[in-house]
């Protein structure tokens, strides 16, 4: 299945995926980091024109609106830290069921980008020359533990 046939809120499940990761790693430290929300959405802007096929396709959704749905997600979510990431894993889990229906390579493809934002986001502040950017609160996140990984299964050649 392609990202053109899930429904709607399917669709929109894994497009929010996207801000509540932004906002899971820029609150990593207990606070939500200003310069790291606005890298998030510096990455997505890149990726609405700089990727190819159905992901070029997701993320130039994702690109449309993303700075108000990015806030309007976040003032839906607890201020406290802990409470925070609870919401956010509980909400990431739900993409879980929806990546296991797409196709392996897009599904594989999806995930490797929402890891990479992941790291992206967190080493957007702090460090010192570039080393130790991730916080170790970063470090436990950047690797979106509730979501499950995806492998990339390699297509058989039909010849062999």
């Amino acid at each position: 299945m392609t990202i053109h046939h899930i429904s709607e809120e399917e669709f929109a499940t894994l497009e929010n995926a996207v801000s509540l990761i932004a906002i899971l790693i820029s609150g990593a430290d207990g606070e939500i980091d200003k310069k790291e929300m606005d890298w998030a959405e510096k990455i997505i802007d890149i990726r609405s024109y700089n990727l190819s096929g159905d992901l070029n396709y997701f993320y130039d959704r994702v690109h449309e609106n993303f700075h108000d749905k990015l806030y309007t997600i976040l003032r839906g979510l607890p201020a406290d830290d802990s409470q925070r990431t609870a919401e956010i894993t509980r909400r990431l889990e739900k993409v879980n069921p929806i990546l296991a229906k797409l196709n392996n390579h897009f599904a594989y493809r999806l995930y490797k980008s929402f890891l990479s934002l992941a790291t992206q986001v967190a080493k957007a502040n702090g460090g010192v020359m570039g080393f130790f950017s991730i916080s170790k609160n970063e470090s436990l996140l950047t690797p979106l533990p509730m979501i499950t990984p995806i492998p990339h299964i390699a297509e058989i050649d039909e010849e062999e």
